[in-house]
């Protein structure tokens, strides 16, 4: 098996990790927690610069999830009423990003037309 994983790759290793833990783990966590053919916690470090900017882009991930589950570009509502109890609150992406701004970023629809 290959030793290079994708920052997806790492971002599902940190949900997995996130699902035991019920929030985003600290890199000390994730090591601890995670199945051996995850990437370590250094890998991601590697991949996204510092495992700040990685808990960043699994704040995005989470909604691009959701927006998966439902088939379509979430509103505010529903991301919050659809996300997994580990994922950030949905006054958590917006405090980060703003909520039209994390869609934009995610290349989602800004409006649901509903």
């Amino acid at each position: 098996m290959s030793n290079h994983y994708t920052r997806f790759d790492c971002l599902n290793a940190i949900d997995s990790v996130a699902e035991i833990t019920v929030k985003p783990p600290s890199s000390k966590q994730y090591e601890q927690l995670r199945r051996i053919d995850e990437p370590s916690a250094k890998t991601i470090v590697t991949e996204f610069d510092s495992w700040s900017k990685a808990l960043t882009a699994y704040q995005l991930y989470a909604v691009k999830q959701v927006a998966r589950r439902l088939g379509e570009s979430p509103t505010l509502d529903e991301y919050e009423e659809h996300r997994s109890d580990h994922y950030p609150t949905a006054e958590e992406i917006k405090r980060k990003f703003g909520w039209v701004n994390a869609k934009q970023q995610l290349g989602l629809e800004l409006f649901s037309g509903r």
